[in-house]
């Protein structure tokens, strides 16, 4: 039945969306799992303040759980709510320091704040916990280039296109 009524939402405009899930949450008890999958789904269809709004539900609902700060504050990314996201992926970070995925949000989230330094920390962590990760050596050849560092930011532009040759950033 509840997965039959998210379904039932996606044609929906986002703020209507938004109040009915926050209606849905209201009375809903159970299971968290098929309304974060909308959340995912909604992400992918660009809805990123709908996806925002469930995870942010979802953190509420489980304050410990890693994956629903970093889903949210990869949705506050894509709504270039940059300050809210770093705040939240750090959270994250408090939580569950072992995710590359926390830290490649968190890195390209710092670089777009002009951290240069922290987007630095934020991707060596990522290759760290993933070097089989092409978008973390992204990152990290980004890093290096806001600082300058342009021999170690070739280095890892190199390492991107041995993990992904179709990459186009590191093109």
């Amino acid at each position: 039945r509840l997965d039959a009524l998210l379904v039932g939402f996606r044609h929906l405009p986002e703020q209507e969306a938004i109040q009915k899930i926050d209606s849905l949450l209201k009375s809903h008890t159970g299971d968290l799992l098929p309304i974060v999958e909308f959340g995912n789904e909604s992400m992918h269809r660009g809805q990123y303040e709908l996806a925002g709004f469930i995870y942010a539900a979802w953190a509420r609902r489980l304050p410990a759980t890693a994956p629903a700060w970093s889903n949210m504050g990869a949705a506050l990314n894509k709504q270039r709510r940059m300050e809210e996201a770093s705040e939240v992926l750090q959270h994250s970070v408090a939580i569950d320091s072992t995710n590359a995925n926390v830290f490649i949000n968190l890195a390209g989230v710092f670089q777009e704040l002009g951290k240069f330094q922290d987007a630095l920390r934020a991707s060596l962590q990522a290759v760290k916990l993933n070097p089989k990760s092409a978008l973390a050596f992204n990152n990290l050849c980004s890093a290096l280039a806001d600082l300058q560092m342009f021999d170690e930011a070739l280095h890892a532009c190199e390492t991107a296109l041995m993990l992904e040759p179709s990459n186009e950033f590191a093109q």
